[in-house]
């Protein structure tokens, strides 16, 4: 890549610019919803009403991905893994076990929306996909999923103590609510007209009225890996012979799998990348993205988010990951051609 001068004059569309722009814009968003304290609170609230531990880790991991699917996977982990940290610690919970159910609630529910997660917004961009169609294609999948989830979490976890101690008092700030609220819609609308451009400086001019700090704090190293990745992996996918990738990807049941099985060895957003310009068939691609990063720890950036959440127990954790890996890439063959 070093020695192809075509490719500076290449670079900036293999940096999926308006790809970036939203993955900015959308931790910004994150950034101020999680620092309104409103999604602690009803959390909090939540938990001080159910008695069963295998019931307050089910409900966390289906309300963290959906919450997934509105601030980016990334996002809600960095809430729902101190979260569940805290319930495993005051109820007897495994707090791997717990962990991994809450990081396959938030991969898998992270699908449902455009946005949800970067291989979606690859995916959406890409093949220009409706909102509401791509809501709807993926939507048995992300249900049927999260379900299968929430059982496992009842099966494996029914032995645990009650919930006994209530959640301390969390401070709210509306202002850092309604701003976060406003960039998201503002990142569907103009993405959804045309206008995706316009998303970062909307964004940055919110949370520069709002407080400046959220700008100061985002996470510039998780911006670059994706640049790195984009620039890297998009020249790399494009100088992939057809007459290999394409007799891969003729099916669904194929193209799900190949998803699948790449992720594990690349990451779910490398995987897109490489596969995404061999493929006209974007339901099983989304699929088998997303599905394979509940795979090994390293399959997705998420994963690699819990694991620094917990600091240490890479081999617990990737031991406990396997299970619900497997569950859900059953679920998703069932759905496949709904």
């Amino acid at each position: 890549m070093l020695y192809d001068h075509g490719f500076i004059h290449e670079f900036i569309p293999f940096l999926h610019p308006y790809t970036l722009m939203l993955i900015t814009s959308l931790m910004i968003s994150a950034r101020l919803v999680d620092s309104s304290g409103y999604i602690y609170r009803a959390s909090a609230s939540l938990i001080s009403k159910m008695k069963s531990p295998p019931s307050i880790v089910a409900i966390i991991a289906v309300f963290s991905g959906i919450l997934a699917s509105f601030i980016m996977n990334d996002a809600a982990l960095f809430i729902a893994i101190p979260l569940i940290l805290s319930v495993s610690r005051y109820a007897g919970i495994d707090k791997y076990k717990a962990a991994a159910i809450v990081t396959a609630g938030v991969n898998v529910g992270s699908a449902l929306t455009p946005i949800g997660n970067p291989q979606n917004l690859i995916i959406w961009t890409h093949y220009e996909i409706p909102i509401l169609e791509f809501i709807k294609a993926i939507f048995p999948f992300v249900a049927s999923s999260l379900l299968a989830i929430a059982g496992y979490s009842y099966i494996t976890l029914r032995k645990s103590n009650a919930w006994r101690k209530p959640p301390p008092p969390i401070v709210t700030n509306k202002t850092h609510l309604l701003g976060g609220g406003i960039i998201l819609a503002g990142t569907l609308i103009l993405t959804h007209i045309g206008y995706p451009g316009a998303v970062l400086p909307l964004a940055i001019m919110i949370s520069l009225l709002i407080n400046y700090r959220v700008i100061i704090n985002l996470d510039f190293t998780l911006i670059a890996t994706f640049l790195f990745m984009f620039a890297s992996l998009t020249k790399l996918s494009l100088i992939i012979p057809q007459d290999i990738m394409t007799p891969l990807l003729k099916t669904p049941l194929t193209t799900y799998l190949l998803g699948i099985s790449l992720s594990q060895a690349l990451s779910n957003v490398l995987t897109t990348l490489i596969l995404i310009p061999h493929t006209k068939l974007w339901k099983p691609l989304l699929m088998g993205v997303n599905a394979g990063g509940c795979g090994l720890v390293t399959a997705s950036l998420a994963n690699l988010i819990t694991l620094r959440l917990l600091r240490k127990g890479l081999r617990r954790l990737q031991i406990e990951m396997l299970i619900p890996f497997l569950i859900i890439m059953l679920t998703g063959l069932f759905t496949l051609y709904y």
